[in-house]
């Protein structure tokens, strides 16, 4: 638009009959998403370089997507920096491993999340939000279809595959957009050049990416439950796999004696 206008979230939130939005739920929210609304923060200023709004636009909306997925796996699973990893295939093969049990980890965390649903009225989370619960017991048959709203957004969102809809076994993939948008929102393009290892680290920390490329990866990933996977055979191809796609993106440059470096200057 040519000028600008206020968009309140709040006023939308009440005019949908959901109640009031408290400050205390947005303070709580803010401090436990404090690294994530860092990493849109940084997505946002690499994206003043661009020179199209639909581009930034549609970068934004891909970094919301990420954020508020995020949101509902700290919000939904307990010890959500260990159980609520996001096992990424990058391997492109229906029948590997690396399939198998990135299939196991996007159901994992949406039964996780629709069984939160029931640990929540028990522990009465719903009585700060009256207004909120009412509109879904009049609205929802009291139960919000987070099964659904999981799929979709892991789907728009580029996160997981295949989109068609009548295939039920999705895994986790980033698709090439999405995985540009991950990296320009933990990479400064003032920052230069990071290791791969920091790359996949940052990846982890803030978005719960797992691709099976850090040194701790193999042990944590059997100590969760992912006991198939090995490291020669899965984990170092999955990443060599995602550091191929990172290269035909123009985000990482590998050197003669192996070294690769990220950086976000060439994702523009």
């Amino acid at each position: 638009d040519s000028e600008y206008q206020e968009y309140d979230c709040q006023v939308r939130y009440e005019s949908k009959g959901l109640g009031t939005l408290e400050t205390k739920r947005l303070k709580r929210v803010a401090k436990a998403m404090a690294p994530q609304t860092e990493a849109i923060l940084t997505l946002c200023k690499n994206s003043d370089a661009l020179s199209a709004p639909e581009t930034k636009l549609r970068v934004l909306v891909i970094g919301m997507c990420i954020w508020l997925f995020r949101y509902l796996v700290k919000e939904g699973i307990q010890q959500a920096d260990t159980l609520g990893l996001v096992l990424v295939d990058m391997l492109g093969e229906s029948s590997s491993k690396m399939r198998s049990q990135s299939r196991w980890s996007y159901q994992r965390l949406r039964e996780a999340l629709v069984q939160a649903f029931t640990r929540f009225y028990e522990e009465g989370r719903f009585d700060d939000c009256k207004a909120a619960w009412k509109h879904i017991q009049d609205n929802m048959a009291g139960r919000p279809k987070f099964d659904e709203f999981f799929r979709e957004l892991t789907l728009r969102s580029g996160i997981a595959q295949p989109r068609a809809s009548r295939i039920a076994s999705k895994h986790f993939e980033l698709q090439p957009e999405t995985l540009r948008v991950a990296v320009l929102s933990v990479i400064s393009l003032s920052e230069g050049m990071i290791p791969i290892t920091e790359l996949l680290e940052r990846f982890y920390k803030t978005w719960g990416f797992c691709f099976g490329g850090r040194p701790e990866d193999a042990t944590l990933l059997e100590k969760i439950g992912y006991s198939a996977l090995d490291q020669d055979q899965d984990l170092t191809p999955n990443t060599e796999a995602l550091i191929t796609l990172l290269r035909d993106l123009g985000l990482v440059t590998r050197f003669s004696d192996g070294l690769v470096m990220c950086h976000a200057k060439d994702a523009l």
